[in-house]
Parts: C-alpha cells; sequence; structure tokens
C-alpha cells in the first residue's frame, strides 16, 4: 500500500464495478489459496505436520462442503457484494478511486478492527456452545471433528451472519461512521486478513514459514472440533487467556505435569 496520501488506487472499472471485484477477491484468493496451498504443500510435498495424522474427515461432508462453498462463493457472495456498496458509501466509506490512506493509517484501522474481530467473535462463539444455541445452529461447524480448511465457512445461515459476518463488519463500519472515512482497500486487506487466518485455524496442519499464518495456532481450534471444548477465539489467545477458556493449553499442562 502507498504511503503517499496523494496517490490513488486506480483500475480500469468503474467504482462499484471495482468494488465487486476488489471485495470479491479479498474473500476468494485467501480462501482458496489456502486450500490450494495444503493440498500441495502438505499433502503433495509432505511439509507441515499433520495434527490428527490418523483421521481424515468423511468423503461425503467434505464433497457436501465442497458444493455449498462452491456456490456461496459463486453466487451468494457476489450478490451480497453487489448490493452492499450503497450502504458502505452511506455509512461514510470512501469509493475505490478515492485517495490511498498511508500506511500508518491503514495498520491501525486493521489493528483495531482485529481487536473488535477476536472480541465479537469470541463471545458470539462462546455463546453459539450454549445449551440453547448448539444443537440447533452451531451443530453443523462440528460435523468436522477432523478439521480441513473448507470447513472455516461451513457453518448454518444464522451462525454464518451472528459469529462470522457481524464480526468481520462491525469494526470497519463503525470506524468509517465515526471516526474516519476508510479506503476499501484497507477493509479488502482486513477481510483478506480473516480469511486466511481462519482456514489456517481450520486445516488441520501446522504449515511452514511462510505458508501459515503469522501467530497461527491451529492446534488450539483443532483441539476445539475434536475435544469440543473451549478455545474459542479468533485471530488470538486473549479471551481464551483472560476468561480461563484455554482448554488445549490446561490439557498441555495436565500432560507435562504427568509426565513429571
Amino acid at each position: 500500500m502507498n504511503a503517499t496520501a496523494a496517490s490513488t488506487f486506480e483500475l480500469p472499472l468503474s467504482d462499484d464495478a471495482a468494488w465487486l471485484l476488489g471485495t470479491w477477491s479479498s474473500l476468494e484468493v485467501p480462501f482458496w489459496g489456502t486450500v490450494l496451498l495444503i493440498k500441495l504443500v502438505c499433502e503433495r510435498l509432505g511439509l507441515g505436520k499433520k495434527i490428527q495424522p490418523t483421521k481424515t474427515p468423511p468423503p461425503e461432508l467434505v464433497a457436501k462442503t465442497l458444493r455449498e462453498t462452491l456456490l456461496n462463493h459463486a453466487l451468494v457472495h457476489p450478490v451480497l457484494i453487489w448490493f452492499t456498496y450503497v450502504p458502505w458509501l452511506k455509512v461514510g466509506g470512501l469509493p475505490v478511486s478515492a485517495v490511498l490512506p498511508t500506511v500508518a493509517q491503514a495498520a491501525i484501522q486493521v489493528a483495531v478492527w482485529i481487536f473488535v474481530n477476536d472480541t465479537l467473535f469470541y463471545f458470539t462463539h462462546r455463546l453459539l456452545h450454549t445449551r440453547l444455541l448448539y444443537k440447533r445452529f452451531h451443530k453443523q461447524h462440528h460435523e468436522f471433528h477432523v478439521s480441513i480448511a473448507m470447513a472455516a465457512e461451513y457453518a448454518t445461515p444464522f451462525e454464518a451472519v451472528v459469529s462470522n459476518i457481524t464480526p468481520l463488519l462491525v469494526g470497519p463500519v463503525v470506524w468509517t461512521r465515526y471516526v474516519s472515512p476508510v479506503h476499501p482497500l484497507t477493509l479488502w486487506l482486513f477481510f483478506a486478513l480473516r480469511i486466511w487466518e481462519t482456514c489456517d485455524a481450520h486445516c488441520g496442519y501446522e504449515m511452514p514459514f511462510p505458508f501459515a499464518f503469522p501467530f497461527s495456532d491451529v492446534k488450539r481450534h483443532d483441539w476445539h472440533h475434536s475435544a469440543n471444548n473451549g478455545n474459542y477465539g479468533g485471530f488470538t489467545l486473549f479471551w481464551d487467556w483472560a476468561l480461563g477458556t484455554d482448554a488445549w493449553g490446561d490439557a498441555q499442562k495436565k500432560l507435562k505435569h504427568k509426565a513429571l
């Protein structure tokens, strides 16, 4: 991202078409990129470490997830993105052709949004694990006891809206409405980081540098799927640490204690 305040992001498209292409790409590239990286780097080249080496998800579940994912990404995502452009402008968002933010401005915005996303995701995710909501709205996601990258988006519509989409959008929307206008390029960067993070967390492999998400803690989310206990966080361990729900960490401490 250019640090010169006077620079702009030029695309040979109208602003609304550029919004559609840029937003769609910020979701698709990290998602399918991670899926393909797992296939190539981990499964074909044998790099990285599979967390549950003797287990795989049922083939029919993988096929179902692939069908639903292709449908959502090819049809649902473009339609939703197209109809969000006018609301984005109305809350104060900038068009694609606007002057770019500085690197420092973009970094601060993304850092704040990561914290907001991490907070909202933790609490909505933990809420989905309550007896009242789990069976009806979140159990589908936990059909993957052995997780794969595509499982990141295998969810009921209710879960997708409450725990995935809402935590993703609240930070950028509130910022652009009440703090300062946000450029779509910064928004796309944040979206891409979040999709990369969640696909990495679900992939089932400890990928080697530089393919893994920075500060990746895939073991904890894999534990969340295999044991269905604790570790509700997303980007960071902060809320699991602060509220005592780092079940994977507790289990490792017990194993070390027994080994002494």
